[in-house]
């Protein structure tokens, strides 16, 4: 069998009395829109219709500190929404859009447990004749903490998928719901689901095929159901599945990342360089070394391992939330510089270490 040894690090540039990961949540609707040119009597159909408030996609800024303590915020003091990396105008007393997206977005502030929390909401068709292409949303700004502190954060972008239908036809989107092995537990359950453009309502295939990558290929695991079961013991640290579906003559496929947090050897990140661990400051330089440890924290040599003389190949998620492998070698060095222009002040990445599945 495969073995893989997987996990995943952060380092954030400190901006600020304290260091935050942030996330973009969605809270409600669905990121994607069907477009038919031919629909409405050749006017042009969507679906789902985000003119109609149950469709409209709700999300939010969540903030933790690099510790996972989530982040209670005082006021949000200058958070801007980024759509296609373009600065979304509000006027302040509507709260909807205004300028080049007038009427596309509206905002709400309100008061929680966690405190003042701002939900965007997408109110205005975003396929059209004109725009056949994926859109990019991100929030980013400053939020006003305990203590009146004034932080920097900034999420990764969403990526909002628009899919043609053919004249005459209908189009199909497949998502998978892939939870993780979590520690204790023995499997999960992958679920594919398909949605249709004929009002965005969920559909079921009669032909599923499910793929698990191995090495540079992806090969059958022998399940034609909606869903699969991934046993603990098919993952090491994760892996990585396709499902195919076909409805009447039409494709879909999507892919997904299990997870699983039982295994026995994993790596361990030495971050140096900086002044606290996982935060990088101006000036500096942090060297991120990757050390293959079991579950006691003891680091394995891997001359005595079926890893014996593998190197580790490290992946880093760009702007567009995309994780892209790298050349870099263990460890990699990395500049704050680097880390703000070229990661947008958040840099995230895995190191993986695998030998062929026999």
């Amino acid at each position: 069998m495969q073995r893989v040894i997987n996990n995943t690090f952060t380092l954030t540039a400190y901006v600020g009395s304290k260091t935050y990961v942030t996330y973009l949540t969605l809270d409600k609707g669905m990121l994607h829109q069907f477009y038919d040119r031919d629909g409405n009597g050749g006017a042009g159909s969507v679906s789902p219709d985000w003119s109609v408030a149950s469709n409209q996609p709700k999300f939010h800024a969540e903030c933790y500190t690099t510790d996972g303590e989530k982040v209670k915020i005082e006021k949000n003091e200058n958070l801007k929404l980024y759509y296609n990396n373009a600065v979304v105008e509000f006027n302040t007393d509507t709260k909807m859009s205004t300028g080049t997206f007038a009427g596309m977005f509206k905002y709400e502030d309100v008061q929680e447990k966690e405190g003042e929390v701002r939900y965007y909401s997408i109110i205005k068709n975003v396929a059209s004749a004109g725009n056949m292409d994926n859109d990019y949303i991100r929030i980013e700004g400053q939020i006003l903490t305990e203590g009146n502190n004034v932080e920097n954060i900034q999420s990764p972008t969403a990526t909002i998928q628009i899919i043609p239908v053919t004249s005459g036809g209908t189009a199909y989107i497949m998502q998978i719901d892939a939870p993780a092995i979590k520690n204790g537990e023995k499997s999960t359950t992958l679920a594919a689901k398909i949605f249709e453009s004929n009002g965005n309502k969920e559909v079921e295939s009669n032909n599923y095929s499910w793929k698990r990558l191995d090495g540079d290929v992806y090969n059958s695991v022998g399940t034609t159901g909606k869903t699969l079961t991934v046993n603990a013991s098919d993952v090491s640290g994760f892996e990585l599945y396709t499902c195919t579906a076909t409805i009447g003559t039409i494709t879909v496929t999507a892919a997904c990342t299990v997870f699983d947090y039982n295994d026995n050897i994993n790596f361990e990140f030495q971050i140096t360089g900086v002044g606290n661990p996982n935060d990088i400051r101006r000036g500096e330089t942090a060297e991120v070394k990757a050390i293959v440890v079991d579950k006691s924290g003891n680091e394995v040599n891997l001359s005595n391992t079926a890893f014996s003389g593998m190197e580790i190949q490290f992946a880093l998620l760009n702007r567009a939330g995309e994780f892209v492998k790298t050349d870099r070698t263990n460890p990699i060095r990395i500049t704050y510089n680097e880390i703000i222009d070229t990661y947008g002040g958040r840099l995230a990445g895995y190191a993986t270490l695998e030998q062929s599945r026999n």
